[in-house]
Formats: C-alpha cells, structure tokens, sequence
C-alpha cells in the first residue's frame, strides 16, 4: 500500500491543476523562499555558517548532525559549552531554524527580544548550536553495512537504540570536536523522551549533560489525548504492524503533497488540522498557517514500524519500558518475561528543567505529573515552567507564533548559568 502512495505524483499534479482553475482568486499561492529548504539552506539563508557532521554509531548508523556556526563573533562573545537541539518523533533538525522568517546572523540582539527560531537566537548569542538527527531520517538514512531501500534489518530500532547508540554517539562526538567536558541538551518531545531514557539507565551522563531542557517532555503516555491514542489500544493494528516491520510512512508523497497542496489558501484549514492531529494539541491559536507548506515541505517524517510499535506499547500499558518483544524472546533478551522499566528516579533532577503546558495531547499535564514525581526523589528540578498560556499545545514549543517569548527567551535565560 505505501510503495503504491509513492507513485501517486503524477494524480496529485492533475487534481492540483483542476482546483486552480476553478478559481484563481481563492487560490492564492503563498510566495515564500523558505518552502522546500532543508536544514543546510536554512542556515545559509541566515548568513550563517553550516558545518554537516557525520556521527557513526556502535551498530553502524551514520547520523547528520548540522551546526550553526556565527563567524561574525570574535572568541570573547563564544560560549564553551555546546548546546544539543534534538527534535522530536518524526521530526528531524529543521524544527529549530524553520518556525518563522527572520534570524539573520545580522540581526541586532536587544535586550527582551527573542525570535522564534531558537537555532539561530542562540547562534546569535554566541552559543555553539549542534542539531544532530535520530537514525532513519532523511539526513541520518546511512549505515556501514545496510541499505535503508533494500535491506529490512535498517529499520529494526526503536526508542532503545536512540538511547542506547544515538545519544551518546552524539555527545562524545561533539565532545571530542569542541574539547569540551559538558554539553547541554534541548530536546522536543521524543527528543526528552531519548534523553531521559539515557539519563536513567546510564546515570553517568548527569554528570556531562548540563542542563537538560526538556520542551513537552515525554516519557509516559498513559493520558495521551489525540486520536493516535484509539489507534494505540488497537491490538490487532499492533500486531499487523509488527508483522509489516520496515519503514512506517512515505515520507516522500507527505512533504509533496505539503509543498503543491497546502501552499493553496483553499487547503488551509485541511493541512492545519492535518497537524493538529500530529501535534497533539488541537485548534491552537499559534499555528502560523502561511507557513504550513514550509513546515511539511521541509519535515522529515521518517521513522521505523518498530519505534511506532514501542510508542503504542507504552500508551497501551502506560509505562515507560524498554521494547516489548513477548515473553519468550523477553526471556532471552532481559532475562524477564516483562521489559525493563526505564529507572527515571535515578536521575539527578538538578540540571533538569521541564517545560509543560495546559493544552498538549501528547504530554498530557497528567502524564508530565507523573515524570515530574518520579524525577524529584534526587532532588528538585531546575526548572518547572508550565506555559502561562492555556492553548499552548505540543508542537507550539517549536513552531508557535509566540515560540520566541514563551519558549525560547526562558531557554535562554537557563542557559545564562551554563556558559564555560
């Protein structure tokens, strides 16, 4: 069914030339240079400097990782200590310089002002910006040994191996480039999830991730309110899933149809709640609709069958637990007929800052409550900041209309206290 939905091109261009003809004033084409750019010409459109690293990871992964690099400072405004942003579940780099026009490395930096693209407000600032990409995504789709068309085995991970193989693969590179003994890590959504996984079962990272800001932090999702969570529940799709194994969408038709559809004001509406259903927040005010052909145009939404898989697993039994492979290979694999628990009271919450709201479906207030009593048996939080804005919903943190005075400027402000 997929392999056929990527040969629909050629139909999607014909009923795209109909609906134009029918009425040329209702249909007008959004006109900005952002649609269609990856994460390199983003950067580049800034005046910024793009550097692409690649990061091989124990089992044979190669990971695009981009860095922002402000040429236009001397050394004194340098911060040492590089920031890590790290997107989400079938996100990918882009999602930290794609939210809004503007950005410019030229821009001046006043005081109380913060913009909305939170890669380049920190490069401004002198920050050392690395935004790497979890495995399979369009600028993480290589491998030593296999090829991600061809061979099946590429798409056998899920949350496990990001933590297990990604994360630190990432850090240590970036360790090893900047000389530098710590780093910080800004993570959305799926991107808190990989990090509080890492956090727990290896402990001896809260010692080199200082701080960790986690935007719509996620680790359970018993409470999860999108319509993704009936689909969640559903054993049968779940085991069809399991069977199929492979990639979990075609990426290719999406970020198409984003591009030659929803640039039309008549598809507006269509694409918005397109998004809302992805985003877990519905009808939120901060949805920047001429910039929806940007974000589907420019996303990468790839992701394996498996990971999904583990996602429906926790929202099914609402744990936060290593991948679930049935009893007798659990026995083999942990020992146990049940996976293993992710040990979130083992963090030490000191260098630890959540940042929740109101109106998110997928790090539903009840859910975050309950990370958020695991995580204060070592001690308090950095920071508990729940958005004073009661529609702010998940996708928000990164692409929202106000992004820049309610996410970015607090990030910002942590982010003082962490310089060298």
């Amino acid at each position: 069914m997929f392999d056929q939905l990527e040969n629909s091109i050629d139909f999607i261009n014909e009923v795209e030339d109909e609906l134009f003809q029918l009425n040329d004033k209702k249909l007008r084409d959004i006109q900005d240079p952002d649609i269609g750019r990856q994460t390199p010409d983003f950067i580049k459109s800034r005046g910024f400097k793009e550097e692409s690293h690649y990061v091989t990871t124990e089992d044979g992964y190669i990971l695009g990782v981009h860095r922002i690099v402000n040429h236009k400072i001397d050394d004194s405004q340098r911060h040492k200590r590089p920031v890590i942003l790290h997107h989400g579940l079938m996100g990918s780099s882009v999602d930290f310089v794609e939210n809004s026009p503007g950005g410019c490395i030229d821009e001046k930096v006043v005081t109380g002002i913060v913009g909305n693209n939170l890669g380049f407000e920190l490069a401004k600032r002198g920050y050392d910006v690395w935004m790497p990409n979890t495995r399979g995504n369009w600028y993480s789709a290589n491998h030593t040994l296999l090829n991600p068309q061809s061979d099946k085995a590429f798409w056998d991970f899920s949350l496990d191996e990001y933590v297990k193989y990604d994360c630190p693969a990432v850090i240590h590179y970036i360790q090893e480039v900047t000389n530098s003994s710590k780093v910080v890590w800004v993570g959305h959504s799926q991107g808190t999830t990989m990090m509080f996984g890492l956090l727990s079962s290896q402990p001896e990272y809260s010692k080199i991730v200082e701080p960790f800001i986690a935007l719509a932090p996620v680790a359970h999702v018993g409470y999860i309110d999108t319509p993704s969570q009936i689909l969640a529940r559903q054993k049968w799709i779940i085991k069809i899933l399991s069977l199929r194994g492979g990639k979990f969408l075609p990426d290719q038709l999406l970020r198409y149809l984003a591009r030659k559809i929803c640039r039309y004001q008549y598809a507006s509406d269509l694409c918005a709640n397109v998004f809302f259903f992805i985003g877990g927040g519905w009808d939120s005010p901060q949805l920047n609709y001429t910039r929806i052909p940007v974000y589907g145009g420019s996303e990468s939404i790839e992701t394996s069958v498996k990971n999904m898989v583990h996602w429906a697993q926790s929202v099914a039994k609402k744990t936060f637990k290593h991948f679930d492979y049935g009893y007798e290979e659990n026995i083999k694999r942990y020992g146990s007929p049940d996976p293993p628990d992710y040990p979130l009271e083992q963090i030490d919450a000191r260098h630890v800052a959540l940042f929740s709201s109101l109106n998110d479906g997928l790090a539903d207030p009840r859910d975050v409550q309950i990370l958020r009593n695991r995580l204060r048996g070592k001690g308090p939080l950095l920071d508990d900041y729940i958005v004073p804005y009661k529609k702010w919903s998940h996708l928000d943190f990164i692409i929202g209309l106000d992004a820049g005075r309610y996410i970015n400027a607090r990030v910002i402000e942590i982010l003082k206290n962490y310089q060298t």
